[in-house]
């Protein structure tokens, strides 16, 4: 099974608002390392919930089952991600004191394209967090410029 490496950054603070998630894949291929990124708008949407949106894109990219690391800048995400999907989903997506979560749509969603991977995930800054900040920032960017010229 192939190692391959997630890395997620959205810019999208506190609730609802309109922002960006950039992803980047890092893989060893036959011909070398190699990186595949996207970046993209979501509107009236979480930090959470980007952060979400943002792996389940990335997700879709790859082909096969892998053995996968995620970097997020989201403490939450990587604690869903390690521990708590698998307790929410025994639990019929209610937290300990019998509260439902949230986002449960979204969390199903990434449960299932989670499955077919062995999967970590840290909240730790890495050599594309700056890069991935930068990436989100330019593309706010040139959202208000083409909004301003129209």
């Amino acid at each position: 099974m192939s190692h391959v490496n997630i890395y997620i950054k959205t810019n999208i603070t506190g609730r609802a608002i309109t922002g960006c998630v950039t992803w980047l894949i890092e893989m060893q291929t036959q011909k070398g390392p190699a990186t595949l990124n996207d970046t993209f708008k979501l509107t009236g949407t979480t930090g959470h919930q980007a952060e979400i949106a943002g792996l389940v894109v990335a997700l879709t990219r790859l082909t096969a089952p892998c053995e996968l690391s995620v970097f997020t800048g989201d403490g939450w995400l990587a604690r869903v991600v390690n521990e708590w999907l698998k307790q929410w989903s025994d639990n019929d997506w209610c937290k300990s004191d019998g509260q439902p979560v949230s986002n449960i749509a979204e969390l199903i969603t990434l449960q299932q394209a989670l499955k077919r991977h062995t999967v970590t995930a840290s909240a730790e800054h890495t050599e594309y967090t700056k890069w991935l900040t930068e990436e989100n920032r330019r593309f706010t960017e040139n959202e208000r410029q083409s909004e301003t010229k129209n």
